[in-house]
Order: C-alpha cells, then structure tokens, then sequence
C-alpha cells in the first residue's frame, strides 16, 4: 500500500494518500495546498488505502480497494460512493464523459463504470493493462504482451489495433512514450501470477525511428512536452532517483539524487504543476517492532532546461 498523489494546479491542490505503515482505521486521503504544503482537508477511507484517483467535471475520485468514492475537491466531502461491482484494487482511473475506466495493474480485464447507473461492463485485454487518455481518445495496453487499442467506452469495445511491444509504464504528450518491459518474473501462487517489469529502454508508441534510455530500470515517467523532456523515476524502492531524457534525441541529460538521500526518495512528477516529490520517512522501533512512522514530502522546481552535469541534487527546494 503506497503513497498516492494527484496534482490540481488549478485548485491548488496536492491530494496525497496514506500508505505503509499507518493503521488501517486512521488510513486517510489529504488534500494540502500546492503552493505552501498547508493541510487543507482529510477523509477517512474507513480501513482501506486509496490506490488511484482522477479529476473529472470538477469532482474528485478516489478508488480504494473495494469502494469508489465521488469528492468535492474543496473539503473532500462525500457526495457518492458505491462499494458493489467495482474493478478490486484498482490502480488506474480514467474518465470519459459519463464513464470512468479502471484497471488493476495484474488484472487481465478493465472494468468501464457508469457514474449514473452504477453499472461496470468489463472487457478482456490481456494481463498487467495500461489505461491512458490522447486528446479525446481513451487508449489501452496489454503491458504483458503487447498491443494497444482505443476504447469505445460507450459501447465498451476495442477497434484500431496497433501492434507494440511489452510495456510497463507509459506517458503522453504529443507523441505517446513508453517504458519496454523486461522478461516475466514471478510464478508463485496458484495460479502462478507472473509480471513484467520497466527495464531502461524507452520507446515512441506513436511514430518509429526513436529510441531512449535511462541508467536504470524505470518506474514511471511523465511527458514534458514544453520542455522537450520525458522525466523518469528510476531504480528501486528504497533508491529512487529523477532522470531527465531528451525528447529530440533520446539521450540522458541529468540524473537528480536528493541529498541527504533519506526515505524512499523522489516519488511523483507533475510537469504541468512543474514539481517533482521527495518522500523523506521517519520510523521509530523496538527491536523489530514499528512503534511509529512518519512521513515529509519535500517539494522541487523542475528545471527549465536540466543541466546534463547535474548528477548529485536539483538544488534549491521548497518543503511544505
């Protein structure tokens, strides 16, 4: 159960999730100021973490494990909820007029959801699914074996196959951006569950001839088209670093290592806010027993135009 975070720069707001290590009644969804950190407003999740969320006509939506929750944005108030015939665990939400998709990472099926029914229509797409809008259209990966589709919400049906390679993560801007996926891992469990994972390679879903990398494995990355960058969160859970790749060339231009490297380091990008998140974690113990856990995000300026010498930190910081 990880920190989840959504920017809202024309509300001011950085919704951000409780995650390891808080008791399951106290888990809560937080909506702070974007500009100073202040802690505006809270919800209760009443014992399950929030996995995605999206902003659509003004609302905001929060998926936890087996609920949906329909937000004002200004104090997190509840206006509608529903807990039955909903994707379980659902880390992705996209909206498309009166429908919102959802998707489980691990799950080889989407579930399309009615705002006034209540109603989920589910389709079949292939395991590890990458559910993403382009302008108007709402788009769909089988991360694990490749191929992607636009989505007919309305009659919940796929047209338009494009042939991809296997994907973990992907972006859009212009063009559509995406992580290669490396060999399947895992095979434990009955069914044995197997995944695939970002490797450094990036490729351009939406036209050939380009290629990228970073220097490690990639989590995530965010398209920056006015700054002609593709951010990229890279390397493992407790060593996350901010790498800078040229739209134009693909090549690395900086690689961003907070200093002192505490917690779990740089953990969301928003180029559109222009901030990228540090996660800085406090745990005290008894021996082997975690008494407490604490947690400090530490707000960045993107830089206009990344320094290619710049390897240690981005330098000047804003922490909420």
């Amino acid at each position: 159960m990880t920190n989840r975070f959504l920017c809202d720069p024309s509300s001011n707001s950085l919704f951000v999730s409780d995650g390891w290590a808080v008791a399951y009644p106290a888990l809560r969804l937080h909506r702070l100021d974007l500009r100073t950190g202040q802690h505006i407003a809270d919800l209760r999740t009443r014992h399950q973490g929030v996995s995605a969320m999206a902003l659509h006509n003004g609302l905001l939506y929060a998926a936890s494990d087996s609920r949906l929750f329909e937000l004002r944005v200004a104090d997190l108030a509840v206006v509608r909820e529903w807990n039955k015939g909903l994707v379980r665990y659902t880390m992705q939400l996209v909206p498309d007029g009166a429908a919102l998709t959802a998707a489980n990472w691990l799950a080889p099926s989407i579930g399309v959801f009615e705002l006034e029914s209540g109603r989920t229509r589910r389709l079949k797409i292939g395991r590890q699914p990458i559910i993403f809008r382009r302008g108007h259209q709402v788009n769909v990966i089988a991360g694990f074996e490749g191929g992607m589709w636009l989505l007919d919400t309305t009659r919940v049906a796929l047209t338009e196959h494009y042939s991809t390679p296997a994907v973990s993560s992907v972006c859009v801007g212009e063009h559509i951006w995406a992580a290669l996926a490396g060999r399947a891992e895992g095979g434990q469990g009955e069914p044995p569950v197997w995944a695939k994972r970002g490797t450094n390679k990036i490729a351009r879903l939406s036209s050939d001839g380009w290629s990228g990398q970073a220097s490690g494995p990639i989590r995530s990355m965010s398209c920056d088209d006015r700054r002609g960058i593709l951010w990229c969160l890279v390397g493992d859970s407790h060593d996350v670093r901010l790498e800078a790749v040229s739209q134009r060339t693909g090549k690395l231009l900086a690689s961003f290592q907070p200093l002192p490297r505490l917690g779990v380091g740089f953990c969301h990008v928003d180029p559109e806010a222009g901030i990228v998140l540090r996660a800085e974690s406090n745990h005290v113990t008894k021996g082997n027993i975690l008494v407490s856990s604490s947690s400090t995000l530490v707000c960045y300026a993107l830089p206009d135009e990344p320094d290619p010498a710049a390897k240690s930190s981005l330098g000047a910081a804003a922490q909420p």
